[in-house]
């Protein structure tokens, strides 16, 4: 089994159910560029991006699930066995799903990160995080 690690990005935001289809599907875009680009300088590490499940996104945009029972969803995962991790991508930590996913993880003690950007900074404060969380040993004795 690998380290899995969960991204969590704002779709909606603080506007909620008032987010323009458009802004979502941006978000939705950034999401899954941000954790391409995890995926590449992480490669040992599982990176699951919600975001990338189209089946979810056309549902929702059908109107046949809401907003809340997809985060409410992704908690439930965030929760579950399968995840050690989530990062924060972006500045959107009042995000109302994105702060659901954050209380899940705390509430899971699931280890906590958060990027606020794409610069080689903040990926190098990412790497030194999960270094002093001890991801390293784990992946090795793997």
């Amino acid at each position: 089994m690998k380290f899995t690690a969960y991204t969590a990005h704002e779709i909606r935001g603080s506007l909620g159910d008032m987010a323009p289809m458009a802004y979502q599907d941006a978000n939705h875009q950034k999401a899954i560029q941000w954790a391409n680009k995890l995926r590449e300088r992480f490669p040992d590490i599982n990176w699951l991006c919600p975001h990338e499940n189209l089946i979810v996104n056309q549902l929702y945009k059908m109107g046949r699930v809401k907003g809340d029972d997809i985060v409410q969803s992704e908690c439930e995962l965030i929760a579950g066995p399968d995840i050690q991790a989530v990062v924060v991508l972006g500045q959107y930590y009042a995000g109302t799903g994105v702060a659901k996913e954050i209380v899940a993880a705390h509430d899971a003690d699931k280890l906590l990160w958060f990027m606020d950007d794409q610069s080689e900074e903040s990926f190098q404060t990412l790497a030194n995080d999960m270094s002093k969380d001890g991801v390293w040993e784990i992946l090795e004795r793997k």
